[in-house]
């Protein structure tokens, strides 16, 4: 015959708090690392944001840092009311332009054909990045200052020079 083994309750008792122990012990730790990483996620969001709006802008300033016919393929201007930053370009005869404006808390780029027939439409803009305030100003020949701020209220300030011999105070030369 088979003798069944009984547990004494104070081994059952020992396990539920060993169990009880393990269980307070783990809470803490995951309510301290599901902590950390939305504080981390939110702080990658924030850089990230102002990050790639930043890097953007510079990339595009840099790929138009050129004269064009004696004149400077970046400019200060409008869209449908809405102030832009203005790149232009020459491709086989055609002009392009490509707009960067802040629109419903977007920073958006449109990219069309500078044909002056009609107006481009401000709602086709490719969304870059999420931002709340993006300004910009020319204080000197060349000399362009960027502000962006993003929706948690993070900012950014940074200068960009145009490297072209106009921006340097010197007169264009015939053939450049």
């Amino acid at each position: 015959m088979r003798s069944k083994i009984t547990q004494h309750p104070i081994q059952q008792l020992s396990s539920l708090l060993l169990f009880t122990f393990f269980v307070l012990f783990l809470l803490p730790v995951l309510i301290l690392s599901a902590g950390a990483y939305k504080t981390s996620v939110e702080a990658e969001n924030l850089n990230n944001n102002l990050y790639t709006a930043s890097n953007y802008i510079t990339t595009k300033f840099r790929q138009h840092d050129r004269l064009t016919g004696g004149l400077s393929q970046i400019s200060l201007s409008q869209i449908q009311g809405y102030p832009a930053l203005s790149f232009t370009d020459d491709i086989e005869g055609e002009q392009y332009r490509t707009w960067l404006y802040l629109m419903d808390g977007h920073l958006k780029e449109l990219y069309t054909r500078d044909s002056g027939q009609m107006q481009p439409d401000v709602s086709m803009g490719m969304r870059i990045a999420d931002l709340a305030v993006f300004s910009f100003e020319e204080t000197t020949e060349g000399l362009y200052w960027f502000t962006m701020e993003d929706e948690q209220g993070a900012r950014s300030r940074f200068c960009l020079h145009a490297s072209h011999p106009a921006a340097a105070g010197f007169k264009a030369q015939e053939g450049e």
